[in-house]
């Protein structure tokens, strides 16, 4: 049945007729929306529409052989493949011609995805010893290695997979570098403190007496200096960031790397630039520079043009989103992502502050039943979108709680909405009881895909929204609940009235 319904054929290109055909067909679950999204890094992006079942069929006779993504899913496809997936959640399952390789790629996937400061196995890992650490990559490359050695994949395929594995001790080795010893509880308490200092506080003796004991225990255990720029200059050396098959190989390393790169370039220019006042700006500013001088690789350059400039939209509003958008259509000839970046900025003005703030309707109450936005008409709502698997999202609860019950008796109700998915409920439940979460606990209810959740623009967590009493939109990027600035908003707003 599934391939007597006929509901797309997708063809790129020019057909040819010496190419063998290559055809994936799939299903997946708990969708809103009736498509999946089919690209190639610097050549296209595609919906391509499911049927009522949600199955898709994506068949072609000039598609190359390389890497493409569904739905941020990285396949692998070559002439003469014919692959079966489903998609469940974060699992995926491949059947058919092609299978071997795709597998292969979600092993791989789990093994990178550890290393990510967001894993749940990250906290863990990250205690090792060096030796133990280094120990413990070396082994998963040897396995992945012998999987590529003993199998009968697609050469180009091996060549891709194994100069991943080369570069993947480099990203193990600065997220190591970066975060070995920090002692996070005493980091929070610091920056709590920064953010509940009043006036000339910061600089009483007692005061910086506390922030350097804090400092000293935040650090205790970090490596030295010497070790840490000795770990992360290997990056520097060893690796190319306009390295065309990491890139068309949708490298999670060559995409981590880079970040941090953007990120310590921002950090450092920043700093520099305090003395114009100018530090409020979102590290996209500092980025451009970067990308423009670095990159000489088109496609790269493009891609991380794009990306840039749409995290900067999605970011700010008024004139910093025109200059977003004004300096992108100058620097920007790939007319697919300019397309793209055209329609984000259509979508961002909706939430641009005293329009109707997007609504959510029936989400399920931790407490029992459901809730919407409606249920609070006449009162300003700060909602934090967060999720249990989210490392900063659980750095920002002690804050929340600090607010929530210091406004407790004010017009102001907090409302956590979680993007955790469908099927982790109880995980859900049980972490807002272990950690005895205050406010109005929610479950979206397509977790990213929420309609609620994407009208924000929301691809990145934790995120925090605030509305007025009439519905409307005070502010669809507030600051964290850590950020000493909030309750200056709160205060702006008469929320709160101000602490002399």
């Amino acid at each position: 049945m599934f391939y007597r319904s006929v509901f797309l054929v997708l063809i790129i290109g020019l057909i040819s007729c010496s190419q063998e055909k290559i055809s994936i067909a799939g299903t997946i679950e708990k969708i809103d929306q009736n498509f999946v999204n089919f690209d190639k890094r610097g050549n296209f992006s595609k919906e391509v529409l499911l049927n009522k079942e949600n199955q898709f069929v994506i068949s072609s006779d000039s598609l190359k052989k390389g890497y493409y993504t569904i739905n941020d899913i990285v396949i692998y496809i070559s002439p003469g493949f014919d692959l079966k997936m489903k998609i469940q959640g974060d699992k995926v399952l491949f059947d058919g011609i092609g299978a071997e390789e795709n597998n292969f790629l979600q092993k791989s996937k789990l093994i990178y995805d550890r290393y990510q400061t967001t894993s749940s196995a990250f906290d863990d890992l990250i205690k090792k010893n060096l030796k133990d650490y280094k120990k413990d990559i070396h082994t998963e490359i040897e396995e992945l290695k012998r999987l590529l050695n003993s199998s009968d994949f697609d050469n180009n395929f091996v060549s891709a997979e194994r100069k991943k594995l080369e570069v993947f001790p480099v990203l193990a080795l600065t997220t190591y570098a970066d975060n070995y010893g920090v002692n996070q509880d005493a980091f929070k308490k610091a920056k709590f403190m920064i953010s509940q200092a009043k006036g000339d506080e910061m600089r009483q003796p007692e005061f910086r007496k506390k922030m350097d004991s804090l400092r000293k225990e935040t650090f205790r255990n970090k490596l030295p200096k010497k070790k840490i720029d000795s770990l992360k200059s290997i990056v520097d050396k060893d690796i190319n960031i306009n390295d065309s098959i990491l890139f068309f190989g949708e490298s999670l390393v060559l995409n981590t790397i880079i970040e941090n790169k953007l990120r310590h370039y921002a950090s450092k220019n920043r700093r520099a630039d305090t003395i114009n006042k100018r530090f409020f700006l979102p590290n996209q500013y500092y980025y451009k520079t970067f990308i423009l001088d670095s990159f000489t690789y088109p496609p790269l350059r493009e891609y991380y043009l794009y990306k840039t400039s749409i995290t900067g939209i999605n970011g700010s509003t008024g004139v910093f989103r025109e200059n977003f958008r004004q300096f992108y259509l100058k620097n920007s000839v790939d007319k697919n992502y300019i397309n793209v970046v055209e329609q984000v900025i259509k979508e961002a003005k909706k939430i641009e502050v005293g329009n109707p703030s997007p609504v959510f309707e029936n989400y399920e109450n931790v407490l029992g039943g459901t809730s919407s936005l409606v249920d609070f008409k006449g009162k300003y709502v700060y909602i934090d979108v967060w999720a249990t698997w989210c490392v900063p999202c659980k750095r920002e609860i002690p804050y929340l709680k600090e607010l929530e019950e210091e406004y407790k008796n004010s017009t102001i109700e907090f409302v956590s909405i979680s993007v955790d998915k469908i099927e982790d409920r109880d995980v859900w439940k049980k972490y807002i009881n272990k950690e005895q979460l205050r406010g109005i606990q929610l479950l979206a209810d397509h977790d990213f895909d929420s309609n609620f959740i994407k009208s924000y623009a929301v691809k990145s967590i934790p995120k925090f929204i605030l509305i007025d009493p009439d519905g409307n939109i005070v502010s669809s990027n507030a600051p964290r609940p850590s950020d000493m600035r909030l309750k200056k908003l709160f205060v702006s707003k008469g929320i709160v009235k101000e602490q002399s």
